[in-house]
This record gives structure tokens, C-alpha cells and sequence, in this order.
């Protein structure tokens, strides 16, 4: 399709280089958007350090953007409409030529 937004990361994991925690938090709302996740997985798929993953789902569980129970961490609603927020922001970026 077209208008299909591509995902943040691969299939394979996390782009190399440097991320700002922007892009960490994104990753992290992308990779749960397709279920429910362990810290252990998500960082290991991610390549994000366990501690820091944990200090950035504190934050987005305060945030009302993720929750967790038994399964591990899963996004939520609102998790979901920032990250299409994000991807269509993204994307006109793109169609204007700016490198995000």
C-alpha cells in the first residue's frame, strides 16, 4: 500500500548509532504495539541496557503510555495514538525531504 507507514525499527532490531530518547521511546511503543513484552526481551531485541529501559517504562507507565501485569509490559490506547502520531509525523518529514 502506499500510504502504509514503514515501522520505526526492523524486523531485526534497533538501528546502530546513537539514539536520542525519543527515538528510545518510540522503539520501545513500536515493539510493544505488536504485543505483550519482558524488559528482558525488549532490551535484548532493542539493544537498549536493561537499566536504562527500565528508567524510560517507569516513566511511560506514569504517562498513562504503557502498562504492565502479568505478560510483562503492554502499550495502551494512548500509547498507540502517539506512535501513529509519530509515524505520520515522520513521514511528512520524508515526502519533504528532511532526514529525520
Amino acid at each position: 500500500m502506499a500510504n502504509e507507514i514503514p515501522p520505526i525499527i526492523s524486523r531485526y532490531g534497533a538501528r546502530r548509532g546513537r539514539r536520542d530518547r525519543i527515538e528510545v521511546v518510540m522503539q520501545i511503543l513500536e515493539h510493544l504495539s505488536t504485543g505483550c513484552s519482558r524488559p528482558t526481551r525488549i532490551s535484548l531485541e532493542l539493544g537498549i541496557s536493561y537499566n536504562r529501559l527500565t528508567q524510560v517504562l517507569r516513566g511511560l507507565e506514569e504517562l498513562g503510555l504503557v502498562r504492565k501485569d502479568d505478560c510483562g509490559y503492554y502499550v495502551t490506547r494512548n500509547g498507540l495514538m502517539l506512535l501513529d502520531a509519530y509515524r505520520r509525523f515522520r513521514t511528512s518529514l520524508e515526502v519533504y525531504g528532511i532526514k529525520p
